[in-house]
């Protein structure tokens, strides 16, 4: 599965489909044995300790603030899978 756009705002690719809520999309997921999980604003991959060609110290650092260890997003904006 790829990305969820933007949820406030109209789906400008596919207007007639519009993305299902994203507790029926965590739903679905879960129901698959998977999770639904949110990422920061770069790949986890380019989240790390060594410094990076990709960001310089401040992005970087903000970066680790706002990552789990894994490097996907903290804290969670999405609803929860019942």
């Amino acid at each position: 599965m790829t990305g969820v756009e933007c949820l406030r705002c109209a789906d400008h690719i596919n207007p007639e489909y519009a993305w299902p809520a994203v507790g029926k999309i965590a739903l679905r997921t879960k129901q698959k044995g998977m999770s639904l999980v949110e990422r920061l604003t770069t790949y986890p991959l380019y989240i790390s300790d060594r410094p990076s060609a990709f960001f310089g110290r401040f992005p970087r650092e903000a970066l680790h603030r706002l990552a789990r260890e894994d490097g996907y997003a903290a804290n969670r904006a999405h609803a929860e899978a019942s």
